[in-house]
């Protein structure tokens, strides 16, 4: 058995009684799978980033389900037949939920190394040979 997180986002036209019917019937359908409703839950409606099928809100649900390996291919097949859900969106989640960092253990990263900008170097200084006169006796 694998844990999935379900995701709906139902039409906003549809009354309350409805909208349970409807999320009713796939929980039904999730138990007859085989799998279990671990946690379910109502988001309420929600304004859209976009419209989908002429709507700009819609009212979403969230369901935590543990299912076995052949139930999501089904359920999205099940669920992509139902015209009174907009979207949905299962995905599979780990086992164990990564637990957080306490608070007495610092976070550690490495800065990044800054490269120092050499030394200017000054040009060597110039010298003047000092021409010697050469006296030529007669």
């Amino acid at each position: 058995m694998s844990n999935y997180e379900l995701t709906l986002i139902l039409n906003p036209e549809l009354s309350p009684a409805k909208q349970k019917a409807l999320t009713e019937k796939i929980n039904k359908f999730i138990t007859n799978l085989k799998g279990e409703i671990t946690e379910f839950s109502s988001w309420g409606k929600k304004q859209l980033a976009y419209p989908i099928k002429k709507n700009t809100t819609a009212a979403y649900f969230f369901t935590s389900i543990t299912m076995p390996p052949n139930g999501p291919a089904k359920l999205s097949q099940f669920l992509r037949v139902e015209e009174n859900l907009l979207r949905y969106l299962l995905v599979a989640v780990a086992a164990k939920p990564l637990q957080p960092k306490s608070p007495s253990q610092p976070k550690i990263t490495k800065q990044p190394k800054i490269s120092k900008t050499p030394k200017e170097t000054k040009p060597p200084k110039k010298t003047t040979a000092t021409k010697t006169k050469k006296t030529t006796k007669k």
